[in-house]
């Protein structure tokens, strides 16, 4: 049998209360800092609806009231066409956004063909998601839909039936 020097025993003690005192004090942290805030935010939001807080604990509280607005102004049977995720990934992502609208149909334009896609929802059951200045093209979209701000912003908001 092999014996250990003492001088092996005394830096194994050394190197393991070490990594417990390392391992203490991210404990610590966390419980002190991260923990409780993330606590008070599910607190805070338990009596919103279900896609409320999801989004909100998902992608933050002005993610949760644009969507929010979305809903007020999409009938649930209409169609709503979004961006593509490589314009505006959070409002882009067919998913996520099918997800936090259902039973709404989500749908994009190839972007090949989004002039004609665009100038082709003349219907009174589509919208368009109006998520930045980029999207839609305003000068297309302001020809078939009426746009309705998000709050004071002229940026963001939706598109809707012209009657």
């Amino acid at each position: 049998m092999v014996e250990k020097k003492p001088t092996q025993n005394i830096r194994s003690t050394i190197a393991t209360l070490l990594l417990s005192a390392a391992v203490l004090i991210q404990l610590g942290i966390l419980l002190r800092g991260f923990i409780p805030n993330i606590m008070r935010n599910i607190w805070e939001e338990r009596s919103n609806s279900a896609t409320w807080r999801s989004a909100s604990l998902h992608l933050g509280q002005e993610y949760a009231a644009y969507i929010e607005f979305v809903k007020s102004h999409v009938p649930e049977d209409a169609l709503l066409i979004i961006p593509k995720a490589s314009q505006a990934w959070q409002y882009g992502n067919i998913g996520l956004m099918q997800y936090y609208l259902f039973p709404r149909t989500i749908a994009d334009c190839p972007m090949d063909k989004l002039e004609e896609c665009i100038l082709n929802l003349k219907g009174s059951n589509a919208y368009i998601l109006a998520p930045t200045s980029a999207f839609p093209p305003r000068e297309l979209a302001d020809q078939v839909k009426r746009f309705i701000p998000y709050g004071d912003q002229q940026e963001q908001g939706i598109y809707v039936p012209m009657d």
